[in-house]
C-alpha cells in the first residue's frame, strides 16, 4: 500500500512533519494528540484497511504492484481474515494539532 501512495505522489511524511510545520506558523503552545485505534472483527471500521487498498486500485494496477486478479484475491482473503471472531488490528493517527495565536 505504501508503494501505491508513493505512486500517486502522496506525502508520506506529512503526519510526521505536521507538528513541526505548525510550529513554523504564528501559533504558540502548539500541541498534538495521537490516537491508537483498535478494531475488532465486529466493529464498523473492520473494512478500513481493505477499503483503503481498494481505493488505490488504479494506482496498484498502473504501478504493476499486483494484477487485477491478485488484488481481488488478496482483498477477499483480507476481508475473510478480518471477519473471523477474535481478529483485531491497531493503527495510530494524528487526531488533533492545535495552538493559539501568538
Amino acid at each position: 500500500m505504501i508503494a501505491a501512495f508513493k505512486g500517486v505522489g502522496a506525502d508520506l511524511e506529512l503526519a510526521r512533519r505536521l507538528y513541526s510545520l505548525v510550529h513554523q506558523t504564528d501559533l504558540e503552545d502548539v500541541q498534538y494528540r495521537t490516537a491508537l485505534l483498535a478494531v475488532r472483527s465486529l466493529d464498523p471500521m473492520v473494512d478500513y484497511l481493505p477499503s483503503t487498498v481498494e481505493s488505490l486500485k488504479g494506482a496498484v494496477l498502473r504501478l504493476g504492484l499486483l494484477t487485477e486478479n491478485d488484488l481481488a484475491v488478496a482483498l477477499a482473503d483480507c476481508r475473510r481474515h478480518l471477519a473471523k471472531t477474535g481478529t483485531s488490528f491497531t493503527m495510530y493517527t494524528v487526531a488533533q494539532v492545535w495552538g493559539r495565536k501568538a
